[in-house]
């Protein structure tokens, strides 16, 4: 009887931490690498979203979804590919130089932000690789004791998914990674809080510590 029990707990166990592996598997990170590539121009044709646009997308039936920016050539800005997986918190982010179409950067991001998560690869205008940054390690509070202060505070982390089925009832959860002009990291936090309202919470990039909590409404 007593092993009975035993094999039963331990059958709880294994499925309550499946059950959390499952329910976690949207913090798994997509891959990069600092392979150099070229924009790629016969997908961006194929999936542009009016014949004279400069703009492509490509949902899929998962509702993982691929989004484009082909800039001028003759443009200062970079020409952009975006992937959102759907059910991910992460997006991967590819910029191209307007005037060759030469890779320039290549990140991992947050999927509603401006945080760049992990190492990041740099390419300069003639598709040498640059080198390798990672702006997390400017900050003593990580960037995954910020998500594991959002799962504590039951804030939704925003997933690809999410930004392509938003409707007007919704605001994603947006985290912004900043930093002074002395090189002080800080975090910010915007998140719907209630129905047509939003909290926006300032952590301090060292410590953690809360700065500053506020709400505001907000329209969509």
């Amino acid at each position: 009887m007593k092993q009975i029990v035993i094999t039963a707990i331990s059958l709880v166990i294994t499925a309550c931490m499946a059950q959390k592996s499952k329910d976690m598997s949207f913090l798994e990170m997509p891959t990069i690498n600092k392979d150099f590539e070229v924009w790629d121009e016969p997908f961006f044709q194929a999936n542009k979203t009016r014949p004279d646009s400069n703009g492509a997308r490509l949902v899929l039936p998962d509702d993982s979804w691929h989004d484009m920016l082909k800039m001028d050539t003759s443009s200062s800005l970079p020409s952009w590919y975006i992937y959102y997986p759907a059910y991910s918190f992460f997006r991967v982010v590819k910029l191209y130089y307007a005037d060759t179409g030469f890779i320039y950067q290549k990140a991992i991001s947050i999927s509603s932000g401006n945080v760049w998560v992990g190492y990041w690869y740099e390419f300069d205008r003639e598709g040498n690789f640059v080198g390798m940054f990672n702006d997390d390690d400017r900050c003593g509070f990580k960037f995954n004791d910020v998500v594991s202060f959002c799962l504590r505070r039951k804030i939704p982390l925003t997933m690809g998914r999410d930004i392509l089925t938003k409707n007007v009832e919704r605001y994603n959860t947006d985290i912004y990674r900043d930093f002074d002009e002395n090189g002080k990291c800080t975090w910010e936090i915007e998140w719907q809080v209630a129905p047509g309202k939003k909290q926006t919470i300032l952590l301090d990039g060292d410590t953690g510590e809360i700065l500053k909590i506020a709400e505001s409404r907000f329209i969509l």
